[in-house]
């Protein structure tokens, strides 16, 4: 770290960020606003070769320190003119590093946008090994993250990222061609739909429960979504777990490692075999 001064809100920057989603803001400028900022935004100098006072000021972190100050001055301008930040000496592989460690240590960023740190790494030149030391990771992690950024068709990163898809699942789609990663996505999109439907029509998609709606005597939008529950059922392990047609146990077992990393998913597939548990039938034998 270099050195600690006092410099205008407005001379700061977010600059390149790898942070994709930003939650509790509004929480966070409430606790700001009321006990100040605990700990100092942490920044790289962005000298103008016009004039010291176009000079800016890049963070590296606190991110969701400076869009909840930000927030505080949009609904009081007279608020927080001046700000003390804390000025990194380093290079843009420093600034990354600062940046990951920071938040790894909080454990505020997602699987995907903790690899698109660590491919920006990569691209700095800095080898996987060095990386994983450097960020006291695993070096089979960083590893399949990275392998996630590059292998994942944009959809699916992008639930990577926003934590709808586990790491362990990703890891196993990034095999797949971009074919079969295409109907994996559909089926986790049935999934949730399957899941809303559900829901919204009293069944039980969370814990699996089955209140029979036979298709041939359901109102229709639920002899719908029975039917699309017993493909999703059917399918969903082909293409997303790597096993062909297992029994209800089989997916069972599968949903249990899933429950906690990836809910919607989870609760859509659970759903589904509610129905395939309700007739008493084995997911292979599903017609």
């Amino acid at each position: 770290m270099g050195h600690t001064r006092v410099v205008p809100f407005d001379r700061i920057v977010e600059g390149n960020n790898i942070r994709q989603t930003y939650l509790g803001i509004e929480e966070l400028a409430a606790s700001i606003a009321e006990l100040g900022v605990i700990h100092d935004l942490t920044v790289r100098w962005r000298r103008s070769s016009e004039s010291p006072d176009k000079d800016r000021f890049e963070i590296a972190d606190g991110h969701r320190r400076y869009r909840a100050i930000k927030m505080i001055r949009e609904r009081n301008q007279g608020a927080f003119k001046d700000v003390k930040i804390d000025i990194l000496d380093g290079t843009d592989t420093d600034a990354v590093l600062v940046m990951l460690d920071a938040s790894l240590k909080t454990k505020s960023l997602s699987p995907g946008e903790i690899a698109i740190g660590l491919q920006r790494l990569v691209n700095l030149r800095l080898d996987q090994a060095s990386i994983a030391r450097r960020l006291s990771l695993t070096p089979g992690y960083v590893s399949s993250l990275l392998r996630c950024r590059n292998g994942l068709i944009e959809p699916l990163f992008a639930r990577l990222t926003d934590r709808r898809l586990p790491v362990d699942t990703a890891v196993r789609l990034v095999g797949q061609s971009a074919e079969d990663q295409e109907a994996a996505l559909k089926l986790m999109e049935e999934a949730e739909v399957v899941t809303a439907v559900l829901e919204t029509s009293g069944q039980n998609g969370v814990t699996g429960e089955h209140v029979d709606p036979e298709p041939e005597t359901a109102p229709p939008d639920l002899a719908a979504a029975a039917k699309r529950a017993r493909k999703v059922a059917r399918a969903v392990t082909s293409a997303v777990v790597g096993t062909v047609r297992p029994s209800v146990k089989e997916l069972k077992a599968e949903l249990v490692k899933w429950g906690d990393k990836d809910k919607p998913f989870a609760a859509g597939v659970r759903a589904a075999l509610g129905f395939a548990l309700g007739k008493k039938k084995a997911i292979r034998e599903t017609p």
